[in-house]
């Protein structure tokens, strides 16, 4: 996740977008993949534009989506190249694709919980109010997303 002790100030806040303590943040975070053999091998290098990767969403056909914590943007990288699909979610914990290519982010310091179609346009609340929405789980055939509010200590199911 990156250099996660050089992001926030005393308070516990995200330091504002572009200032100095921004421009500061040291550029160390990387994806890797590893293999069920225990191969690991870097898949993404570091990159200012990938300053503090949270969650992390590979699709079949290889494109990888991430929620940037520290900017908000959600990035997708394919074949080398960089994409924002999305912003505005500082904080960013969880991300997951269903079966149409549309994909669910989660906000941990916020509580929040999006819907966007496959390209990244209508968004869609699906859950406010939480205190902390982790990582989560999609249960396409059973029509929920299963959240756990970390800070609350429980589950939350929102319906698709």
């Amino acid at each position: 996740m990156g250099a996660v002790t050089k992001m926030r100030g005393a308070d516990g806040k995200l330091f504002e977008i572009n200032s100095a303590e921004h421009k500061a943040i040291p550029v160390v975070a990387r994806v890797f993949q590893v293999t069920l053999e225990g191969k690991v091998t870097e898949v993404i290098a570091p990159t200012a534009k990938m300053l503090n990767p949270n969650g992390i969403d590979v699709m079949a056909n290889g494109r990888i989506r991430i929620a940037e914590f520290f900017t908000g943007d959600v990035l997708e990288y394919n074949k080398g190249k960089w994409k924002t699909i999305a912003k505005g979610h500082r904080s960013g914990d969880g991300i997951v694709h269903d079966s149409k290519g549309r994909f669910y982010i989660s906000e941990v310091m916020t509580g929040r919980v999006t819907r966007y179609e496959a390209d990244g346009s209508a968004p869609k609340e699906l859950g406010q109010g939480l205190k902390a929405a982790a990582d989560h789980f999609l249960d396409e055939q059973a029509g929920v997303l299963i959240v756990p509010d970390s800070k609350a200590g429980e589950l939350v199911f929102l319906a698709l």
